[in-house]
């Protein structure tokens, strides 16, 4: 009986480890999804500010003004904050 048992019971073993190994843990950040995190927040980050200069700039030579650049530079850069903030929030509540 304790041979018949004994596979049994190591199949059971090998079946909870492979279990657990797919289940993702919480807090474990991952190489994979490290770099995923920090690609998508540099890329929010690059795209929302360079959009705004842009935008800002188009503006400036549509109303012939030099304020609207560094203001729409501004409000990129408090979205870029905004939305870093929105992609790390579930790495920070763990």
């Amino acid at each position: 009986m304790s041979d018949s048992e004994k596979p049994t019971r190591s199949l059971e073993e090998v079946e909870q480890r492979i279990r657990e190994f797919k289940e993702p843990r919480k807090g474990d950040l991952t190489l994979g999804r490290g770099m995923a995190l920090v690609f998508s927040l540099g890329f929010t980050v690059v795209a929302l500010m360079y959009g705004s200069y842009l935008l800002g700039h188009w503006l400036d030579e549509q109303y012939q003004t030099r304020l609207l650049t560094p203001a729409m530079v501004l409000v990129g850069l408090g979205l870029a904050g905004f939305v870093g903030y929105r992609l790390m929030k579930p790495l920070l509540e763990d």
